[in-house]
């Protein structure tokens, strides 16, 4: 083989480089002029495609996982604070705060149960009607409760205004903002002695059993039962009692009005809370005691050793009845979520004038909606107060 370069003189003393010799320039020139000649064939779409779905696509899964990834964590933070809105809202609404309560029990140290039991049964046997007005409920308190007053500490006549009697009850001022809370009929101004009687428990000096247990008798009076067996029939109406006398949280009066796409939430009703409370109280037993479906398998095969059934606590929770529909209309399920928005923009939705027609039917049905049925014992109330 020739040789393709050469050694030259570079025009400088010293340095030479290498020349292509005569036929390798020849060779250049052809490859120059082919490259010259060469056309550019743009790739056609699918060139680059491998045929798996999960891999030409990566790009837009992984866009699309990380948008929806976003969006979950957007969703819970802005429904947490839509939660937390109508929380606070209710709060607003308290006539009294936690301290004043704290501040009541310890101003009324021999308000005992056994006082307030004892007075709740004398004032249904003096009212057994169940309603009375606000001056004839302080009065039955200043003369059933005069045996707590202190001669000791008993209050100046001067500070008790013109006429005054000294009250056995401490902080009355703060009880009689709670009272008013309560409705009362405007044609005699009477209030239900349930309401009274529940606000005045704010009061009750005692551990926290002492406190539901002096709920469970007013309960118990307030149906006029002689058992120890509480009718729930009553329930939702003894809630909204609470509600009014600031024995229940304001997270616990919050509901969940729209779950789509956004989470919205509202104030509860009295039936909601009622409602929700007794279910959730039953799945909480059916968890603690009931044998699960897989449980169930793996002592059967052997693989779980069998338990003795010693002792296990049984309850009428269980045994309550709530009609199918009770409280306000729950949240739209995904499919009714789903179907509602593809009708609406497809325009192949309800008019205006059905779903008035539609929505009067629906309040309808929830005014004239059944009681919920069954009855309970303490344990079982207990268990509704403590953990819902």
């Amino acid at each position: 083989m020739g040789q393709s370069f050469r050694w030259a003189d570079s025009g400088k003393p010293g340095e030479k480089h290498f020349v292509p010799t005569p036929a390798k320039k020849k060779e250049l020139r052809t490859i120059i002029e082919k490259v010259r000649r060469k056309k550019v064939v743009p790739p056609k779409p699918g060139d680059n495609k491998t045929g798996n779905i999960l891999i030409d696509n990566a790009g837009k899964i992984g866009m699309f996982g990380f948008l929806s990834g976003c969006f979950y964590f957007y969703r819970g933070w802005k429904g947490g604070h839509n939660e937390d809105a109508v929380a606070e809202k209710i709060v607003k609404t308290l006539t009294i705060g936690t301290g004043e309560i704290n501040e009541l029990r310890a101003s009324n140290p021999n308000f005992d149960l056994v006082q307030y039991t004892t007075f709740c049964s004398n004032a249904w046997k003096q009212y057994p009607d169940g309603r009375v007005t606000s001056s004839q409920f302080k009065s039955m308190v200043q003369i059933d409760l005069q045996h707590l007053i202190n001669e000791e500490t008993r209050l100046p006549k001067n500070l008790l205004g013109i006429g005054g009697k000294e009250l056995p009850i401490k902080g009355w001022y703060v009880l009689d903002r709670v009272f008013r809370r309560h409705p009362k009929l405007k044609s005699d101004n009477t209030y239900r002695l349930t309401d009274l009687l529940t606000s005045l428990s704010l009061c009750v000096d005692g551990e926290l059993e002492d406190l539901i247990h002096a709920l469970y008798t007013v309960a118990l009076l307030d149906q006029g039962s002689e058992d120890l067996i509480y009718s729930m029939h009553t329930f939702p109406n003894f809630v909204e009692t609470l509600i009014h006398s600031n024995l229940v949280p304001s997270r616990q009066q919050t509901r969940l009005q729209t779950e789509y796409f956004m989470y919205d939430y509202g104030q509860a009703s009295a039936k909601d809370i009622a409602n929700t409370t007794v279910q959730g109280c039953v799945q909480d037993w059916q968890e603690k005691y009931e044998k699960g479906t897989f449980t169930i398998f793996k002592e059967t095969i052997g693989w779980q050793k069998k338990k003795e059934e010693k002792d296990i606590e049984q309850t009428l929770l269980k045994n309550v009845v709530i009609p199918n529909v009770f409280g306000s209309t729950p949240p739209l399920t995904a499919t009714e979520w789903v179907n509602d928005t593809f009708q609406h923009f497809t325009g192949n939705g309800p008019t205006e004038e059905e779903l008035e027609d539609a929505k009067y039917v629906e309040e309808t049905m929830i005014q004239e909606q059944e009681e919920i049925q069954g009855t309970i014992l303490f344990k079982d109330f207990w268990w509704m107060m403590t953990s819902r």
